[in-house]
């Protein structure tokens, strides 16, 4: 589906145009035909006279990218203003509302790319701008994709103006939604109910897309997109710290369209605000015995943000995967081997103009009609609690089984099913495989031809399946979509994941879960151990991994199998074998586990430490881990490493706040003070310290310290405690806070981060060089909105510490 011409007429009517018929041979356009955009701000430059266009040669919103030989990181365009209710401009970006005009460039020769999201391809041409000069560029866009019957989403928007954070405001994100050929728009902003419609109606682009009300819910135990909400209707409750009372509020809520809230579960492991790991979801299992953890949401978002995090896992690729360190994917995988049936989407979690492109990835929701003016809430509703969707960065790939699509359920005539599949992509996406993923494993690899034609591959194979099973579909490109999509952390790779088909062989009673059946499995080996050994070495990587798993721990064959998976070649059942090392009481493991706690990847290491046994063995090797690791880099793994670390968090503080930090360095502050009594002048008039203690996870909240709510936000907090020792001594500590902090020992700061996050009791590890006596430990805090607190423990049972200052 593609924007509509109509659109582009009424554009015509509101915005600048330039004639639609240009001489073939001209070089420049007349200046006279409309005012420049000064897009490039105070510096030498030219105009570039710009069209994007349809097949049809209608105009349409678009984007243009321009690679030159400027540094990365330059600002080409700074005047971000230069036309609020046409242009969305950052660095080297410039999105089009009417997909016509003028800007300024700087001087310089560019490759400029037109561009209109993942349905279209891509037109570009070599420019030079001189200084004062005028140079042309008419884009045409083909509508490459036949999307019929479907409409692609994004489910996860934000902007500046309601979420505080980023740099996109209402304007400038509708803009970039339609530059990128987005046809259903969810907005879901922090804790607030946001509603694109008036900006669409002040923009003249009314009905254009469809535009859904939502709710990024950013809570202690992670963030949950809730939508459609009412704009007008009470906000959901943020402070909640168990799942089944969230999710009860958000099914309770009146959307004021009569269609109850979906729940998506967002990028539920990137480590401070990842809901898998704040409450317990187990990386390995999928289960998770926390009463704050629900598994009632309808989808969880297993990739985030142009780079897909949540895709990879640490150390099972050769990728960054920054603070999500445990596959999305993989627990979705975890999830769907013990039956649930949960929607997997992916999105842009876009809070920017370029730093996060708007639609990548998206999600492509089969829906009644594709018709933006005719689409209603409840057709997209209806086709996401259906699964009727996959999530892509670029391939279109839709498949059968059996003849069903994605999301139904079949029956296996002779334990066989037929497998039809079509993918397409744009011109300028490389696609070079497609996966088949049965049960977890990788059970065929198809190959996509190399030809760059929009249909790139139709394939029909009959699956033999030996039990009931899940089937999901991948496919994967090798080369990044940049400067398209231009690489961050990671470079930016074409992906599809689509939702499963559920098979169930005939002659069943009941479709059997496959963590189920391995668990079954796994209780009779005690009958017959040398035909249970057998059957686990014969069984695919995946169930291997769901036996070790599902094996009770005194089971006869249980060390035996420890041994040997701790030897397997696949990563995945090492781990298990790691995990079922844990489960027993055998001591014997422990040079083996300790070894795997000093090599591999990072996860492996964490799994090795929970192994051991013996806790002097244990503790040493935790400790060498945190010399070598940082503690920062071992609890972004994901996985509870909390029970296995001396000491204690520091249990009660006195506190000081709040303070402005623009007014930092103008008047007497606690990092000075050399009166344990003195008062000081803060935010809201004079501030003294108080005593307060720690919940009982060791986190001091820092809220409240004065009656006005406001008064927290964009301020400072100040903790304090005296560590008295009888002789020099280093001693360790982990420190983590919401948000940036500094830390003090006897006045010398020792540790400062500026960054915008939740807090996470091991972001941060390092040494207290202790003196005789008392020493001053100093904690300043910063928050920004939101959560504002922090955890300090210190990793040696020995040391007392004092919340009462030395008399």
């Amino acid at each position: 589906m593609h924007f509509p011409a109509l659109l582009a007429l009424t554009l015509g009517l509101i915005f600048p145009t330039i004639p639609t018929e240009i001489p073939q041979d001209a070089t420049t356009a007349p200046s006279s035909m409309a005012e420049p955009s000064p897009t490039a701000g105070e510096v030498p430059s030219g105009v570039l006279w710009f069209t994007i266009k349809n097949e049809r040669g209608a105009s349409m919103p678009g984007r243009l990218t321009f690679v030159g030989d400027h540094a990365p990181g330059t600002t080409l365009f700074p005047n971000v203003e230069a036309a609020p209710d046409d242009l969305a401009v950052r660095d080297d970006l410039v999105s089009s509302l009417s997909g016509e005009g003028a800007i300024t460039v700087p001087v310089g020769t560019y490759r400029v790319i037109a561009s209109r999201g993942l349905e279209y391809s891509i037109a570009e041409q070599s420019i030079t701008i001189t200084e004062g000069g005028e140079a042309e560029f008419n884009a045409v866009l083909e509508h490459e994709i036949d999307t019929t019957g479907w409409v692609s989403a994004d489910f996860h928007l934000h902007t500046l103006t309601y979420s505080g954070h980023g740099d996109a405001n209402l304007k400038e994100r509708m803009i970039s939604i339609l530059g990128e050929g987005l046809e259903v728009a969810v907005a879901t902003d922090h804790n607030h109910h946001t509603d694109y419609a008036p900006t669409m109606r002040e923009l003249g682009v009314d009905g254009t897309i469809l535009t859904i009300v939502g709710n990024e819910i950013s809570t202690p135990i992670g963030h949950f997109n809730a939508f459609p909400v009412n704009p007008n209707g009470p906000l959901l409750p943020s402070n909640v710290r168990d799942a089944p009372t969230l999710f009860s509020s958000i099914r309770g809520h009146d959307s004021g369209i009569g269609l109850r809230a979906l729940i998506q579960v967002n990028h539920p492991r990137w480590a401070g605000i990842d809901y898998f790991a704040q409450c317990g979801l187990d990386p390995l299992t999928g289960v998770a015995v926390s009463p704050a953890f629900s598994r009632s949401f309808d989808s969880v978002e297993i990739l985030n943000e142009n780079a897909c995090w949540g895709y990879y896992e640490a150390g099972a690729a050769n990728v960054p995967t920054e603070d999500s360190r445990f596959s999305v994917l993989q627990d979705w995988f975890n999830l769907l081997d013990r039956g649930e049936e949960i929607t997997a989407v992916g999105n842009s979690d876009s809070h920017s103009v370029r730093a996060n492109i708007a639609g990548v990835p998206r999600n492509f929701v089969t829906v009644d009609t594709d018709s933006p003016e005719e689409l209603e809430p409840r057709s997209l509703m209806n086709g996401l609690r259906r699964r009727k969707v996959f999530t892509t960065t670029g391939p279109f790939l839709t498949y059968t089984i059996n003849g069903l699509p994605g999301g139904s359920k079949v029956v296996a005539k002779d334990g066989q099913v037929e497998l039809k599949l079509r993918l397409q992509a744009a011109s300028w996406i490389d696609v070079d495989r497609v996966l088949v993923i049965v049960n977890g494993d990788r059970v065929l690899e198809i190959p996509v031809p190399e030809e760059r034609t929009p249909l790139r591959l139709e394939h029909t194979e009959m699956l033999a399946l030996p039990a009931d099973c899940w089937i999901v579909l991948l496919a994967e490109g090798d080369d990044s979509l940049a400067p398209v999509i231009p690489d961050t952390k990671r470079p930016i790779r074409p992906l599809t994941i689509t939702n499963p088909v559920w098979v169930e062989l005939e002659g069943d009673t009941q479709w059997i879960p496959p963590a189920v059946a391995a668990e079954r499995a796994a209780q009779r080996f005690a009958e017959d151990p040398e035909k249970g050994i057998a059957l686990w070495r014969a069984a695919s990587p995946a169930n291997r991994r769901r036996l070790l798993i599902g094996l009770p721990a005194d089971s006869p064959v249980a060390p035996q199998l420890a041994r040997e998976g701790l030897a397997d070649e696949v990563r995945r059942v090492r781990l298990a074998a790691l995990h079922l090392i844990d489960r027993l009481d055998d001591a014997s493991f422990d040079t083996a586990v300790a070894a795997a706690s000093e090599t591999g990847d990072v996860v492996t290491r964490v799994f090795a430490l929970r192994a051991i046994h013996d806790r002097p063995t244990q503790t040493g090797a935790l400790l060498r881990a945190i010399d070598r690791d940082g503690m920062a880099t071992l609890s972004k793994s994901g996985y509870a490493i909390d029970d296995l670390i001396p000491g204690d968090f520091v249990r009660k503080w006195r506190v000081l706040g709040y303070f402005n930090p623009t007014a930092e360095g103008k008047r007497p502050t606690p990092e000075t003070a050399t009166n344990p009594d003195q008062r000081f002048i803060g935010k809201t008039g004079e501030a003294a310290w108080e005593v307060r203690e720690t919940r009982r996870n060791g986190y001091l909240d820092l809220l409240g310290l004065v009656d006005d709510p406001v008064a927290a936000e964009q301020a400072l907090a100040y903790a304090e405690v005296w560590i008295t020792v009888p002789e020099a001594r280093t001693v360790r500590f982990t420190l983590g806070t919401d948000d940036g902090c500094v830390l003090f020992l006897n006045g010398k700061e020792i540790l400062r981060d500026t960054e915008t996050h939740a807090a996470d009791p091991l972001a941060h590890a390092g040494t207290l060089d202790l003196v005789p006596g008392p020493n001053r430990l100093l904690l300043r805090v910063e928050n920004g909105r939101g959560g504002f607190g922090a955890y300090f423990r210190i990793l040696d049972n020995e040391i007392k510490v004092d919340h009462q200052p030395p008399r």
